[in-house]
Parts: structure tokens; C-alpha cells; sequence
């Protein structure tokens, strides 16, 4: 049932009954999430973003849809083995399930093909890692060639509507560009609202991909190179017909389609040798942003050491409850069960002020958007100290134990969840990200002390309502988590909430 690192194991599971699952979305205090769904169907995710459903990478379906469609526009991964073209991770499979990663695992006669995914952490943007793995189990040598991606990438600018709703005329607006960074940006062209005027679009979603060498690779980003005339995606007819240096060589159409990402590698792989792809999935604000932080990856080691700190921080999570019993099932099931629970009510930090006092503020309450609740236009946050939107019940009854894990907590839940039930027996429908406001004399006081340079536009920012992960992005060099704790401390905590069509209190789900 679980393997030797703790993730439960499931044999075969492209014939298993359906289920739906996702990555917890959760990338540290000083992260950026990004949301990643999956099931058991093809290579397992099914859909992938930041923020929400309109900032989507990998378009969000719900499970209906998905369980029909994810082995075809899911991750590929296309091999030609001795001039011989397949598909990888067809058939018969493992699934080995972790709480913050994914790992899915096949042995063809010729190969042991392993793929991993999580998410990226403790960085200013929101990202998927994905690692595939292809090693030679034969004795004698293989000519391997492989492209592996995605067959379509949703360029940023573009919402869930238009995705569903017009999704061909979207098209026109699509565009590719290869940065001097050695990644790959999807984006729009400008902004495609119907208005007078017309702006520039500064985000993009990219992918950045490297070797076992550490070379940056170009994908093949035309889906025409890799499926030919198969618009269902079914086969790789292209890929099949035509060497993969010819396919590299190509010009490619770079706009007004809707693109594939496809990396490709090619290697003689002696018996016993692998060949490792490493992906970088994800969505930034800004070029600049995207730039700065792909010129920190030096390497396989920095991707290494990305999945250990996704490992990582997903076993903080439930570290509070760390259960110790003859039976690892039931260890494994509370540690679960509490995060289940965090991932919708949040988990707390505490800010500590100038006077010593600390204070506390909940990471990581959303509404739980998975592919079977699709109803729910779920938020993550994309900035740090991420906290998204969440129904005041599920945040109530999810937080309900939290004083007896965190007693520093004392009576804030019952203080905040008491202020906001009306008289009339009513409380609001949603509970949306706390924030803060500060006093003018408070604001120059706070500020006094950064550079000159970043004063001004740190007063202007902290005279509207502002979260903590807000200012974490915001100018100037200083200890960011000392600094949120000064402000909580000079500032009240705003619980900000919506009553568009109001629930009726009734007992807690237990």
C-alpha cells in the first residue's frame, strides 16, 4: 500500500475506478501557489494555474470532462526507440501518491520510465516542476528520441470564459516568443476586452526546460510538428513521419494558434543509463519577474532541491499531528485528515510586533474548487502569505480544533466568527482574505526608516486596505515577516466577507 517514502501505491491505475485529487497548493509563507489537479487517467494532471480558474496553464476542466480527455490533452510523452514510435506511460502503470508530490512509474520491455510532479516553492511566482525520467533496461544500446509536454498551453490573458466560449477567436490574440533566458512565454498579444482602448499585457505563463547537462531546451511549441493533420490528438503522426532534428529545425508559426510545448531529446542510452527532462511550468507577472528567477536554476540541483522543499514543507503541514501507532494506515489517515482540513480553513502563523505580542494570521483557507466541485471559483492568492476565499461554514467547522493544536490562538476564531453572525441569525456566505489599514501617523512612523528611495511608494501603498503578502512583494530590504509584524501590531485586522445570497447558521458538519 505505501512504498518505502510514505506515498500510498496504487497498481494500475488507468484501470481503477475514477477519482480526482490535487496538489495542495501550498508553497510557503514566501511562496506563490499554484493550484494542480489530477486523476488516474493518462499521465494524471488534468489541469494546472495560479490564482484561479482565470489564470489558467493547462485548461480547468471539470472530472466528467477530465476522466475523457486528460490521456489526450493531459502530459504527453512520445518516444522513437530504435526508429520504433510509442507512447509513453500507456497501459499499465504505478501511482505513487505523496502528500505534496506525485510520482507515476511503467516498465516497458525496453524502458522504466518514471515522472514526477510538484509544485514550486518559496518563490515570487507560481509554478508546476514536472522530472521524467527514461532509463535503458535492456543489454545492448538504444537510439532514443522524446518529446515530452503539454499539447496545449493556455497563453495568460486568457479567462475561463473565453476558453469555453470562444475559445477560436481567442486564438487570434495567442502568441509564443522564446526569451533570451531560455524560456518559453505564452501569452496575448494585448489585452482583449472589447473597449476603446487597448494595453499591453505584461504576464505570461512560460515553461523552462533543461537536460540532465543543464542545457536549456527549446520545445516545439507548433502542435502541426508533432500531430500533423491529427487535430484529436490521438497519435503523434508528425513525430512518427520525421527525424527529431528535422522537427528542431523547423520554422515554427509562433501566433494566432493555440500552442503546444513539447520538449525534445535525443540520446544513445548505453544499458543501465537514463536520460533526465526537467520542466519548469508557470505564470509570472512580469518578463522582469520571470527573468530574475530563471536566472537563479543552474541546474538539475536546483530542481533537486525544489521537490525536496515541496517534500518538505508538505509533511510541515501535519507534523502537529504526527501519529505514531502499530498501524502506518492510520498514521498516515490522520495526517491526512489534517490536512484536508487546513487546506480549507488555513493554518496560522503568528506575527510578532514591536511590543513582543504576537499575533495570529491564517496561510492557505480556500475554497475547496477541486474537478468535483466545480461549482465553486475556488482563489489561491497569488502573492506571498497566501490566503484565498473560502464559505464561512467550511472555514468555521474547519478551524473548529485549531486552539488545540495552536493554543497561542486563545479566542481569536471564536472573535472573529461571533463578529461576523448578525442578530437576525444570519452570517455571511463567503469569507474573503483578511487585510490591514494603517493610520496616517502610523504609516510615516512605519516608513521612517526605509530608504529614501522606496518611502513614498511605500506610504501610498499602505493607505488602501493591504495583506501581508502584498507588502512581502512590496520595496525595500528589511526582514519581511519582522516588518508584517510591526504592521499587524500598528494596525487592526479587517475580516473582509461577502453576503451575496446568505446561509442560514445550522449545526457544523462533523
Amino acid at each position: 500500500m505505501f512504498d518505502s517514502q510514505h506515498r500510498f501505491v496504487i497498481q494500475n491505475y488507468q484501470q481503477a475506478p475514477t477519482f480526482s485529487s490535487f496538489l495542495p497548493g501550498v508553497a510557503g509563507p514566501k511562496g506563490v501557489p499554484a493550484w494542480v489537479y489530477y486523476n488516474n487517467r493518462g499521465q494524471a494532471v488534468c489541469s494546472f494555474g495560479a490564482r484561479d480558474k482565470d489564470h489558467a496553464i493547462m485548461e480547468f476542466s471539470a472530472a466528467h470532462t477530465a476522466y475523457q480527455n486528460t490521456a489526450r490533452t493531459g502530459f504527453r510523452t512520445f518516444a522513437r526507440v530504435n526508429g520504433a514510435c510509442t507512447e509513453l506511460l500507456k497501459g499499465e502503470a504505478e501511482m505513487h501518491i505523496g502528500t505534496a508530490e506525485l510520482v507515476l512509474c511503467q516498465q516497458t520491455p525496453e524502458l522504466a520510465v518514471e515522472v514526477r510532479y510538484c509544485g514550486l516553492p518559496d518563490h515570487r511566482l507560481a509554478g508546476l516542476i514536472r522530472e521524467l525520467t527514461v532509463t535503458n533496461t535492456t543489454d545492448a544500446p538504444l537510439e532514443l528520441e522524446l518529446l515530452d509536454g503539454m499539447p496545449a498551453v493556455v497563453c495568460y490573458g486568457i479567462d475561463q470564459d473565453t476558453l469555453k466560449n470562444m475559445a477560436q477567436l481567442a486564438k487570434a490574440w495567442m502568441q509564443v516568443e522564446f526569451g533570451p533566458d531560455g524560456s518559453t512565454r505564452f501569452a496575448v498579444r494585448a489585452s482583449m476586452a472589447d473597449t476603446a482602448s487597448v494595453t499591453r499585457v505584461e504576464g505570461v505563463n512560460f515553461c523552462l526546460a533543461l537536460d540532465d547537462t543543464g542545457a536549456r531546451l527549446r520545445p516545439l511549441v507548433q502542435p502541426s510538428l508533432v500531430f500533423g493533420e491529427d487535430t484529436g490528438l490521438e497519435t503523434a503522426q508528425h513525430f512518427a513521419a520525421t527525424p527529431l532534428a528535422d522537427l528542431c529545425a523547423a520554422d515554427q508559426v509562433l501566433q494566432n494558434q493555440f500552442p503546444c510545448c513539447f520538449v525534445p531529446a535525443r540520446r544513445t542510452l548505453q544499458p543501465g543509463e537514463s536520460v533526465h527532462l526537467y520542466s519548469l511550468y508557470g505564470q509570472a507577472d512580469s518578463r522582469a519577474l520571470l527573468e530574475g528567477m530563471t536566472a537563479a536554476v543552474d541546474g538539475p540541483a536546483w530542481f533537486d532541491a525544489q521537490c525536496a522543499r515541496a517534500v518538505a514543507l508538505g509533511a510541515e503541514l501535519s507534523d502537529v499531528v504526527d501519529t505514531r501507532t502499530a498501524d502506518p494506515v492510520f498514521d498516515a489517515y490522520c495526517r491526512q485528515t489534517y490536512v484536508d482540513n487546513l487546506l480549507r480553513g488555513g493554518t496560522p502563523i503568528f506575527f510578532t510586533g514591536a511590543d513582543g505580542k504576537k499575533t495570529p494570521f491564517y496561510l492557505y483557507s480556500r475554497k475547496h474548487g477541486d474537478p468535483e466541485r466545480e461549482y465553486n471559483y475556488f482563489s489561491l492568492g497569488g502573492e506571498y502569505y497566501a490566503q484565498g476565499n473560502g464559505n464561512f461554514r467550511d472555514v468555521n467547522q474547519n478551524r473548529r480544533s485549531d486552539v488545540l493544536f495552536h493554543p497561542q490562538l486563545k479566542d481569536a476564531n471564536i472573535r472573529m466568527f461571533m463578529e461576523l453572525t448578525q442578530t437576525d441569525g444570519y452570517n455571511p456566505l463567503v469569507i474573503l482574505p483578511s487585510t490591514f489599514r494603517l493610520a496616517e501617523a502610523d504609516r510615516q512612523e512605519l516608513c521612517a526608516p526605509l530608504p529614501e528611495s522606496c518611502r513614498a511608494a511605500a506610504e501610498a501603498l499602505l493607505a488602501e486596505d493591504f495583506t501581508p503578502g502584498r507588502r512581502g512583494l512590496g520595496p525595500g530590504g528589511r526582514d519581511r515577516r519582522r516588518f508584517c509584524g510591526q504592521l499587524r501590531h500598528q494596525s487592526p485586522q479587517r475580516s473582509q466577507r461577502r453576503f451575496r445570497g446568505r446561509v442560514l447558521v445550522r449545526p457544523l458538519d462533523l
